[in-house]
């Protein structure tokens, strides 16, 4: 045991922040400098959000996490790939339209 420990303290930590709420979007350039990598709830920012806000709030967020140099990933994109073997159309295009706006990879269900 006291090997595996002296082992580990070697071992370099990644900080992931997922901001999801009004707060995490008010704090977002201090959680963006503090962690590693980004990760966007958007279905919790949906709830917190108007939609014509929230999808508005996660262009900004991605934004701020590309110019960090963040790898930033988003969640709850396609949801119906949870029954089904392949996304709706309006899946597909958020899914495009994410990676266009600098996102580095989706979170599945």
């Amino acid at each position: 045991m006291h090997d595996e420990t002296d082992r580990l303290q070697n071992v370099p930590v990644a900080v992931m922040a997922k901001i999801e709420c009004l707060t995490g979007i008010k704090a977002h350039r201090e959680i963006i400098d503090a962690a590693d990598v980004i990760v966007l709830s958007r279905g919790n920012l949906g709830t917190s959000l108007s939609p014509e806000k929230a999808f508005l709030a996660v262009k900004l967020l991605l934004r701020a996490a590309n110019i960090g140099g963040k790898p930033v990933f988003v969640t709850r994109v396609v949801d119906s790939m949870t029954e089904a073997p392949r996304p709706t159309r309006a899946e597909a295009t958020d899914v495009a339209n994410l990676i266009l706006d600098g996102a580095d990879g989706i979170v599945l269900g």
